[in-house]
């Protein structure tokens, strides 16, 4: 799996039993609205949930969505998808 960002965050990319998941960082002290392709996958993705409450945060067109991170922070700044 690959992933393309937009603005000042770093990306992990994690693939556990089948199903990719993505670690997004703000590295910036203001909140960031950004886009992430993603490409690689060996199926096709729909949508894109927290992994820990399992929300629904996005939904993905053409491989693509976005996302809205907090600022970067103690316990903030980051989500796991």
């Amino acid at each position: 799996m690959t992933v393309e960002a937009t603005g000042n965050v770093r990306v992990g990319t994690r693939d556990n039993e089948g199903e990719g998941h993505l670690i997004i960082v703000n590295q910036e002290t203001s909140q960031q609205t950004v886009s992430l392709k993603i490409s690689g996958l060996a199926y096709t993705a729909r949508d894109v949930r927290d992994a820990i409450t399992g929300e629904s945060v996005a939904e993905i067109d053409d491989d693509t969505f976005s996302i809205v991170l907090p600022p970067i922070g103690v316990g903030s700044g980051t989500r796991v998808v």
